[in-house]
């Protein structure tokens, strides 16, 4: 059996991660925002946060260099503060135990191998794989069978845990099972979760 996790709100306590970088880059020029305002920060792709913060006088050279600066930011905050969801560790190291076990995360490597390695969890992962440098998109079926493909292995001998309804249908549709973390971070109706997946739990400690 091959275990599939998703880092973000599945692993990581990652939540609010971005408002806090946010948060500093706008201390960082003088500038404040709310909590309303910076949840909707935390949203917008590197393109949005540039035109975002030249609206409000924050001006960099280019968007490479706002990327370059929340980057920085986050790496600190994933090898240093971000922490570990409630038992995760214990169920990854126990899947390590009877199969083989899967990072598949939009995160790319600079944020969660520091993360994993300060939780001593990155040696249970067989594979580590970034979505987005692999070119797979974690909210279409079609990426879940080609991850499949990557692993040499079939939909049917994997079961995936995630915390994104969108994620999690995607990887159900193509034949995965999937076992939903509800009620962490997304705020979603559990209804929701009840048509995206095969089993839903609250918390590590159900597994």
């Amino acid at each position: 059996m091959i275990y599939v996790f998703d880092l973000d709100g599945t692993i990581a306590d990652s939540a609010h991660v971005w408002e806090r970088v946010d948060r500093e880059i706008l201390e960082a020029h003088g500038a404040y925002s709310d909590d309303v305002d910076l949840s909707r920060m935390a949203a917008m792709d590197y393109d949005e946060l540039y035109h975002h913060l030249c609206s409000i006088g924050i001006v960099y050279t280019d968007v490479g260099a706002l990327r370059a600066e929340t980057d920085r930011r986050a790496v600190y905050h994933y090898a240093n503060s971000v922490g570990m969801i409630e038992g995760a560790d214990g169920v990854v190291r126990r899947c390590s135990a009877k199969g083989k076990t899967v990072l598949f995360t939009d995160s790319p490597q600079k944020l969660y191998e520091p993360f994993l390695t300060r939780h001593r969890l990155y040696g249970y992962f067989n594979r580590c794989i970034c979505s987005r440098d692999a070119g797979l998109g974690k909210k279409a079926a079609s990426s879940y069978r080609a991850l499949a493909e990557m692993l040499g292995a079939s939909v049917g001998d994997m079961i995936f845990f995630d915390d994104s309804p969108a994620c999690l249908d995607a990887a159900r549709s193509a034949g995965i099972y999937t076992i939903g973390i509800c009620g962490l971070y997304q705020h979603t109706d559990y209804a929701v979760y009840e048509r995206s997946c095969d089993k839903i739990i609250h918390g590590w400690d159900e597994v």
